[in-house]
């Protein structure tokens, strides 16, 4: 009609126009957008699956070399027909190295995996910067055995008695650093220096921790924060580790609100720098630390000589292991493989000193347990310690919330048992 009325204007063309338009902009063009969209997530799951691959080939790596060694080791121990005590005791040192290889591996990818959850959170408390040298130096000592290497240990004398912070992830990002230094450090030295900044009621805490081991090429500066990522010079001398160490000291380190760097010379050493800022407690100075780090003090175990204890777990090995743990401390000990032999024996009416018992167990596992005892009337429950190997972010929290008393992982530390032994008994000793 409105050609009609309007002959000489275009009308049906400038409408096919605007309909091609809108059809272009509003129909076919987010068509091609979503197209694109899905060709990038496509990539993005590429990678992902190419990173998961990659992720599971290097843990498949890290993981059977120290199991290699486990059971290698074991197997020559048990076949060989006659017995041999120094060499069965090199065999014997050799798997648990291969052991704590293992466990650091393994608690690598449990720490990187709650970085990356965002569950990690700081949690400070006062503590003393000279026991976290102390502790370190001991470790650090251990590992390198007879290794043509010295460790020097270099700490100003004013650095504050006390100070308030999380004293658990500076340990760790410290042991890091230096483990390190003993995987890439052939010969030479490894060297921890501690200086301090005092600012008002803080202090700069200031670590440089130098060795004078293989260093790192140029082309590797980028790699070292990158998780799984291997040095050139980690492949062409067979260095274990899962390339996650490093990452998680930066995380920790960033979550500590401190600063993290390195000086590198290929072929001579390196040098990391760490600076952390914390709360002051107690401004005493804290002295010369070597004056109580007598390193030939002989190991006292509290004596529990008279207290009896009771272990709950359905693996065997586990308490065997327990046992052999445990008979240190001079304790009686009796073990069960099940919750309900547990609940039997306190039902029964056996008096124990204290409970170290499993959560996952078939039948009824140990939090159905903890919920019974604490429900029983006019029975003396003991201290109950869950002894368990999940050790995710916040499960000790979950362990106290159902009931138990104390938190114990597997594999058992001592210095963490001891403590828990020290709280319930050393007052009665």
């Amino acid at each position: 009609i409105l050609q009609i009325i309007f002959p000489r204007t275009m009308l049906f063309g400038l409408a096919f126009g605007l309909g091609m338009y809108f059809l272009y902009f509003y129909i076919e063009n987010p068509d091609l957008q979503m197209i694109e969209s899905l060709e990038e997530l496509k990539k993005e799951v590429d990678r992902s699956n190419l990173a998961k691959t990659d992720f599971l080939s290097n843990m498949s790596h890290e993981i059977r070399s120290p199991m290699n060694a486990i059971v290698g080791f074991s197997e020559t121990i048990l076949n060989n027909p006659t017995f041999d005590p120094e060499m069965t005791r090199s065999d014997v040192e050799h798997i648990a190295t291969a052991g704590n290889n293992l466990l650091d591996i393994i608690n690598n990818i449990l720490d990187i995996s709650k970085i990356e959850s965002g569950n990690e959170n700081l949690d400070e408390k006062e503590y003393s910067i000279g026991n976290i040298v102390m502790e370190l130096s001991s470790i650090i000592e251990a590992r390198l055995d007879n290794r043509p290497i010295k460790f020097i240990v270099e700490m100003d004398k004013e650095i504050p008695r006390k100070v308030y912070g999380d004293s658990t992830k500076l340990f760790q990002v410290l042991l890091n650093i230096l483990t390190n230094s003993i995987k890439y450090t052939e010969v030479g030295k490894i060297k921890l220096e501690v200086e301090k900044e005092i600012k008002n009621n803080e202090v700069l805490l200031k670590f440089k921790m130098s060795d004078t081991g293989y260093g790192i090429k140029k082309e590797d500066y980028d790699k070292l924060f990158e998780k799984f990522s291997r040095l050139t010079s980690a492949t062409t001398n067979e260095i274990e580790g899962t390339g996650l160490g490093l990452v998680i000291t930066k995380k920790y380190v960033d979550l500590l609100g401190g600063k993290i760097w390195f000086e590198s010379d290929y072929g001579v050493g390196t040098t990391f720098y760490v600076e952390v800022s914390q709360k002051i407690v107690d401004s005493t100075p804290l002295g010369n630390i070597r004056d109580t780090n007598n390193k030939d003090e002989i190991i006292q175990y509290l004596n529990c000589a008279g207290k009896k204890v009771l272990v709950v777990d359905d693996n065997k090995l586990n308490l065997k292991v327990a046992e052999r743990i445990l008979s240190k401390y001079n304790f009686t000990i009796e073990t069960v493989s099940s919750g309900k032999e547990c609940v039997y024996r306190i039902k029964e009416g056996q008096h124990y000193d204290i409970i170290f018992l499993d959560h996952m167990m078939p039948e009824m596992d140990g939090i159905e347990v903890v919920h019974i005892l604490r429900k029983l009337e006019d029975y003396k429950i003991p201290p109950i310690v869950a002894l368990t190997a999940n050790a995710i972010t916040g499960v000790k929290d979950m362990y106290l919330r159902e009931g138990f008393d104390e938190y114990l992982s597997k594999p058992i530390n001592t210095t963490d048992l001891e403590k828990i032994l020290n709280k319930y008994f050393k007052k009665t000793n």
